[in-house]
C-alpha cells in the first residue's frame, strides 16, 4: 500500500509557496492593480489543475504521477493563485461560491478536520484495506464529526483563552501594572 493512500506528503516547496501567498498578502502586493487583474483570470486554468487533480488521485500510478513528481508543485501552485484570488476578491463568482453557508461550515472546523481525518481514513484504509467506498465515506464522516468536536470543545475554548490573557495583559499594559 502507498503511503499516499492514507495522507499526502508534506513537501518543502508546498509550504513555502503558502507562505509566500501569505506575506504577499500582508504586505499589499496582491492588491496591486496589475496582480489583481492577473488574479481575476489565472484562478480559472489554476482551479482546473485542482479539480484535474483531486480526479486523478484516485488512480495508484496517477496518485504516484501527481505526488512523487513536480504534480506537488503543480497543485500547489494552483491552490496558491485561487485562494490569493479569493483573499483580494479578484474572483467575485468564485468568492461567491466559497461564501455559501456550507462551505464557510467546513472553512470553521478545516483545522480541526485536517487533523483528524488522517487516522480515521488510514485506518479504514489499514483494517478494510483501501478503494472500499463506503468505508472510506463512513470515515470521512466520522473525520468531519471529529473536526467538528475538535474545534468545538479543544480549539474555539483555547482561543477564548488566549483572547482572555490578551486582554488582562494589555490592560496591564494600559495601566502600568
Amino acid at each position: 500500500m502507498s503511503i499516499h493512500s492514507s495522507a499526502f506528503d508534506t513537501r518543502f516547496e508546498t509550504i513555502a509557496l503558502g507562505c509566500l501567498v501569505g506575506a504577499l498578502f500582508a504586505s499589499g502586493f496582491l492588491g496591486r492593480p496589475g496582480v489583481h487583474r492577473f488574479l481575476a483570470w489565472a484562478w480559472v486554468p489554476a482551479f482546473t489543475v485542482l479539480a484535474g487533480a483531486f480526479l486523478a488521485a484516485s488512480g495508484e500510478q496517477a496518485e504516484d504521477l501527481l505526488f512523487r513528481s513536480f504534480g506537488t508543485t503543480v497543485v500547489a501552485l494552483s491552490a496558491c493563485l485561487v485562494i490569493a484570488a479569493l483573499a483580494t476578491g479578484a474572483s467575485s463568482g468564485l468568492s461567491k461560491a466559497f461564501s455559501t453557508r456550507g462551505i464557510v461550515w467546513f472553512g470553521s472546523i478545516s483545522y480541526g478536520l485536517y487533523l483528524w481525518h488522517v487516522l480515521f481514513i488510514a485506518g479504514v484504509n489499514f483494517t478494510i484495506g483501501p478503494g472500499n467506498p463506503v468505508a472510506t465515506a463512513a470515515a470521512v464522516g466520522v473525520a468531519i464529526g471529529a473536526g467538528w468536536c475538535s474545534t468545538r470543545f479543544i480549539e474555539r475554548p483555547a482561543m477564548r483563552i488566549q483572547s482572555h490573557r490578551e486582554r488582562v495583559r494589555a490592560e496591564a499594559r494600559e495601566t502600568g501594572i
